[in-house]
């Protein structure tokens, strides 16, 4: 992977967060709270990738390992928190998580970042 300079939040919110957000307000403010909470967690989790790529790098090989293991126990918070709000919350919220995590790995992959 190149040199990581900028990650391109703003082409990455109006492309996947936006119109889906928008439909999400539609179900109700549930719903849009739970894909929103997904959103963050997918940009935490693609952060803490990034540090995880340098840290291996680096030759932490044990960074791997624990670097799955934060980033899923996030998305099991994540999860937890929306299903106490209610069940669409936690449906909104796995689409916020993988969506936007899809978008940010697609950037990832092809440079942008």
């Amino acid at each position: 992977m190149r040199k990581i300079k900028r990650i391109n939040w703003s082409l990455n919110l109006w492309l996947s967060y936006i119109p889906v957000a928008i439909v999400s307000l539609d179900f109700g403010w549930k719903c849009f709270v739970g894909f929103t909470i997904g959103a963050i967690g997918s940009e935490l989790s693609l952060i803490m990738m990034i540090k995880d790529i340098e840290h291996l790098k680096l030759g932490g090989i044990r960074a791997l390992k624990f670097g799955f293991l934060k980033r899923y126990t996030l998305s099991i918070i994540i999860l937890g928190i929306s299903a106490t709000l209610s069940i669409e919350s936690l449906v909104f919220a796995f689409l916020g998580l993988e969506l936007l995590r899809l978008t940010l790995s697609t950037f990832a992959r092809s440079g942008e970042i």
